[in-house]
């Protein structure tokens, strides 16, 4: 008999803040969601990144690798959406909370849609208005 694998949810170990567009990210978060930070793939959206902080279109995001968060399922996280010209409607999240890292949200989607193993993932890069902690924190103690 074949082997069957198991797809299982991945586990959320973090709690992340998540904010509105509209919301300032001195204010409190419009959200608390677990989620997990995994590192994104090299190539996968860095020269579209790349190009645009070069040609000096866009100073929002600053690293040129993705990122992916992973929200449990139906977490309300939302992605850029583009009316016109107008294209400042993504969440702002950090992740982990208290961490000082934010991240923009570029994009949102649900894996194994419709199976009991669906979770969301979000694309994300780190904003560049707002610096890198150094050294890397190891994030506030789980509650």
């Amino acid at each position: 008999m074949a082997h069957i694998p198991r797809y299982r949810v991945p586990t959320f170990n973090l709690v992340a803040n998540i904010w509105r567009w509209t919301t300032p990210v001195t204010d409190a978060p419009d959200i608390l969601a677990f989620c997990q930070l995994k590192a994104g793939m090299k190539g996968f959206g860095a020269g579209v990144v790349e190009a645009a902080q070069r040609t000096g279109t866009t100073s929002y995001a600053t690293s040129t690798i993705p990122r992916l968060l992973l929200f449990p399922k139906g977490t309300d996280v939302r992605r850029i959406y583009w009316a016109g010209s107008v294209s400042n409607s993504a969440d702002t999240i950090e992740a982990p909370a208290g961490s000082g890292m934010y991240w923009y949200c570029a994009d949102v989607w649900d894996v194994a849609f419709g199976f009991r193993n669906e979770f969301r993932t979000a694309m994300v890069w780190q904003i560049r208005a707002l610096p890198f902690p150094t050294p890397y924190p190891s994030g506030p103690p789980f509650p």
